[in-house]
């Protein structure tokens, strides 16, 4: 039987990603090189002009080609083909005696296929507190085995090595937005919102100082109303938030007209004044939290009022013809109990292995618990996002579960819906569980 060989257009990562997948196989025999050989069968690799998304297509003579429109989707396409196609390959085979035999791909005849894919919802991604990002590298690699595009990270501080972290997302295909607190406090202490103009020049000179010269793709703020109560200290907080946040985004866009600017909105201080927000400056993408029932809820076995949950995000969704996203939950987040904010300065991402391992087995627990519940709600989060447009903001929370570490069979789905969710559910779970790089807890 020929052996194969790599060939590829230009030399890349998503290059070195395939070799190393397929040398798992081969390990001694595979090839790499600029030029086809007649002795050997032909993985090629390459972005292509005409291509959406990526393309995958095995041929019965055994030539592998993996294309794609940019370096990003080559990753992607790299990505699938080592956790969807050749788990496909690698399945039982019932024309064998022995039913627990499996396929060897490479070492036996690859199946033929033609995969064209491209994603559903362009920016699929996730929402952190920055101290919680232990390997920052392998925390953006583990996106890009996701197919996951869009980074949200919230700080107190911006991390020293923020520029490094930005570059490395960058070179892997991922947006960068950094969050801070336009006014935001849990407990409402520090915010008087009947008189925010101090509050505006705050932001504004923050903007400025610490963020306006980094060149991360945004800002993200969440300002107050994350409280059950529609008011403080009898100031309605829709009317307050809507009219500071205008002002004081107009600063901003005075000093820097390009800043892509995410308005983080927990709807549940808002509720009964939603048509309120068509107000917002259309330059400005509201991200919608805490909507009601799962997958907006923490908890996924949260499902009551999930209608009337999809009913608010289709609602909220055709609210504004401007930018709408959302951060969805129902997956690990801080314990709050124990939470401290940051000190200061901090560098963010380069906790030692046998640290990161640690924290891991502290909240596999938790992580086991989460994956049951998905296992048997996992159909309501597809109709949830199945509503979303192509333009959406889709991002979920995934705060202190250790992503770098463990990327766990909800992620797997949550990631797996935002490219796909066309697809039956069953055919979804059953894909993201062959997927050698998930993790079941």
């Amino acid at each position: 039987m020929k052996r194969y060989k790599i060939v590829y257009k230009n030399y890349s990562e998503a290059v070195e990603k395939l070799y190393a997948t397929v040398q798992s196989y081969l390990p001694y025999t595979l090839v790499c090189g600029k030029e086809e050989d007649d002795a050997y069968h032909t993985i090629w690799i390459g972005v292509t002009e005409g291509v959406c998304g990526y393309k995958i297509v095995v041929d019965e003579k055994q030539r592998v080609e993996i294309t794609a429109e940019d370096e990003a989707n080559l990753l992607y396409a790299v990505s699938d083909f080592k956790n969807i196609y050749l788990p496909f390959n690698n399945s039982r085979d019932k024309d064998r005696v022995v039913d627990f035999y499996v396929r060897k791909p490479f070492l036996e005849p690859l199946k033929p296929v033609e995969i064209s894919s491209c994603p559903r919802i362009k920016r699929r991604g996730l929402w952190t507190w920055g101290h919680t990002i232990y390997d920052y590298k392998k925390y953006i690699d583990n996106m890009v085995t996701l197919k996951l595009n869009t980074l949200i990270i919230w700080n107190d501080f911006v991390p020293v090595n923020i520029g490094d972290v930005i570059d490395y997302a960058h070179d892997h295909g991922v947006k960068i937005y950094l969050g801070f607190a336009w006014g935001w406090d849990t407990s409402d202490v520090k915010v008087n919102i009947s008189d925010t103009l101090c509050l505006t020049e705050h932001v504004v000179n923050k903007y400025q100082k610490e963020y306006k010269n980094l060149s991360c793709d945004g800002i993200y703020f969440q300002s107050f109303t994350e409280k059950t109560a529609d008011n403080i200290d009898g100031v309605n907080i829709a009317d307050a938030v809507i009219t500071f946040v205008n002002r004081t985004a107009e600063k901003i866009f005075e000093m820097n007209p390009e800043c892509e600017i995410l308005f983080g909105l927990h709807a549940m201080s808002v509720l009964e004044r939603i048509e309120e927000f068509k107000k917002i400056d259309e330059r400005i993408s509201i991200i919608w939290e805490d909507l009601g029932a799962f997958p907006y809820h923490n908890s996924p076995s949260e499902t009551d009022g999930f209608t009337k949950t999809k009913e608010l995000n289709i609602k909220i969704r055709d609210l504004r013809d401007a930018g709408f996203g959302c951060v969805l939950k129902s997956n690990y987040r801080l314990n709050w109990f124990d939470f401290e904010h940051q000190a200061g300065p901090y560098i963010m991402g380069v906790t030692e292995e046998k640290v990161r391992k640690k924290k891991l087995d502290t909240v596999k627990p938790l992580l086991r618990t989460i994956q049951a519940d998905w296992i048997k709600n996992a159909e309501l989060a597809k109709r949830l996002i199945s509503d979303f447009n192509e333009d959406s903001i889709v991002t979920v929370l995934a705060e202190d579960g250790m992503f770098e570490e463990c990327i766990t069979y909800p992620m797997a789905l949550y990631a797996q819906m935002m490219w796909d969710c066309e697809r039956p559910t069953e055919e979804i779970m059953h894909q993201a569980a062959l997927m050698p790089d998930v993790d079941f807890v």
